[in-house]
């Protein structure tokens, strides 16, 4: 079994959205709380309003992002998903094909399965490109049928 997705993913999952939901999270509750003046000419109301939407936005956006990223393992009977809470195994037979983001900066992976499982049909994570490749070019067998998958 090779672990393929990057080691920085439970710092992306786990510990900033955790830590931006609790320390920014106070920020704001204590805003609302005391009594605070004018900020830069804002007036406390707007000033509140402001520092509430930006923590929504993030917490929205890490929703929607960041906690996706699964943690990869796949040998060459099967692909092992966790999320840190729960592990899942999916066989290569249930793997319809593994799609690599274009974005140059942050590279995203998603294993599109046949069938939903447990983490939804689409399973995204950031692949650590060396260990990735590795494991792609042992596995010949693997590759060559998600590559007939995508193709075909």
């Amino acid at each position: 079994m090779k672990h393929v997705s990057s080691s920085f993913t439970i710092i992306l999952k786990i510990f900033l959205p955790t830590f931006w939901l609790v320390f920014f999270g106070a920020f704001v509750v204590v805003l609302w709380i005391y009594r605070i003046d004018a900020f830069s000419g804002l007036s406390p109301n707007a000033f509140r309003i402001i520092a509430t939407v930006v923590y929504l936005i993030f917490v929205f956006l890490f929703v929607f992002s960041l906690m996706r990223l699964k943690r990869v393992e796949m040998d060459s009977e099967s692909v092992f998903v966790t999320n840190y809470f729960k592990n899942v195994k999916y066989p290569w037979s249930n793997i319809e094909k593994i799609n690599e983001s274009p974005f140059p900066f942050v590279r995203v992976a998603t294993v599109i399965l046949k069938t939903p499982g447990r983490f939804g049909k689409k399973l995204f994570f950031i692949p650590h490109k060396k260990r990735f490749n590795e494991f792609l070019s042992e596995n010949p067998k693997v590759t060559k049928a998600l590559l007939e998958r995508e193709v075909g």
